[in-house]
């Protein structure tokens, strides 16, 4: 571990993904131990910062620039493609898994976050971000900057167990169409949350969802509110029920039923 992490930076040249073996290897060993009830998870998120911190040291900072609908992305991240931080990237041959920094970087941190709080059960997928280069990005009119990414929802099977996570549509009482699934507006909560909170996403531009699984989300998080006794723990949810109102909506286009779409605002200067 003290090669791993000490001192010695990646080179000028060395990718994000070189010596990925290595280090998702350790940090693997160290996910494998734990459980929400043990003390290995803040150890996890620590290291997972610190290869964070040697990612961008070893690339320029990327560039997202235009608009939504008429972006490009420069010196892209590209996201590891590994288990080992508790997401899967859904389609790796479609190459749509770079963003610009904070996206990647963010998913990393959420991908751990969520299996501190579920174990397993916390692995979330990962669909398109943008293309190396950004721009138009079929079948999306977004996803073009680096700074849009699809993920999936958490789901049980009728009688409350953990099934993963997956893109499937629900209704408005959190079914699937075939019947089989349910939507677990726990886990899902505790994943939108995790975004919010996310200290390298920086500002959310917004969290595309269907309206009726918003109040699904919604309902959850209320009920949870009036178990909690800790006032500071109260102000924290009523702080992220109150960013959940403002910033899931539902767009014209598509109803977004099957998955979330998350889109962060540019960084300062792009």
């Amino acid at each position: 571990m003290a090669a791993l992490w000490g001192k010695q930076p990646m080179g000028a040249g060395m990718t994000p993904r070189t010596g990925l073996r290595d280090w998702a290897a350790a940090l693997a060993a160290l996910l494998a131990a734990a459980t929400p009830a043990t003390a290995a998870e803040p150890r996890a998120m620590a290291r997972v910062r610190k290869l964070i911190a040697r990612m961008s040291r070893a690339k320029k900072p990327s560039r997202s620039t235009g608009t939504l609908s008429n972006g490009r992305l420069e010196h892209a991240a590209e996201l590891p493609d590994t288990r080992v931080f508790g997401y899967r990237i859904l389609s790796p041959k479609r190459k749509t898994h770079f963003g610009a920094d904070r996206m990647v970087f963010g998913l990393m941190v959420l991908g751990v976050r969520m299996r501190e709080l579920c174990a397993e059960a916390g692995e979330f997928g990962v669909g398109d971000i943008s293309a190396k280069n950004g721009g138009k990005l079929s079948p999306h009119i977004n996803h073009q900057m680096g700074l849009d990414v699809d993920l999936g929802f958490y789901v049980t099977d009728a009688e409350g167990k953990p099934l993963g996570n997956r893109m499937a549509a629900f209704d408005s009482n959190g079914r699937s169409k075939d019947g089989r699934l349910r939507f677990d507006a726990k886990r899902n909560w505790w994943l939108v949350a995790s975004m919010f909170e996310n200290p390298y996403f920086g500002e959310v531009r917004f969290l595309l969802l269907a309206d009726w699984l918003k109040k699904l989300l919604l309902d959850h998080a209320r009920r949870r509110l009036t178990r909690l006794r800790d006032p500071r723990h109260v102000e924290r949810q009523k702080e992220l029920i109150r960013r959940a109102e403002a910033l899931i909506r539902q767009p014209s286009s598509s109803p977004h039923d099957n998955h979330y779409h998350l889109s962060l605002k540019k960084p300062p200067g792009n």
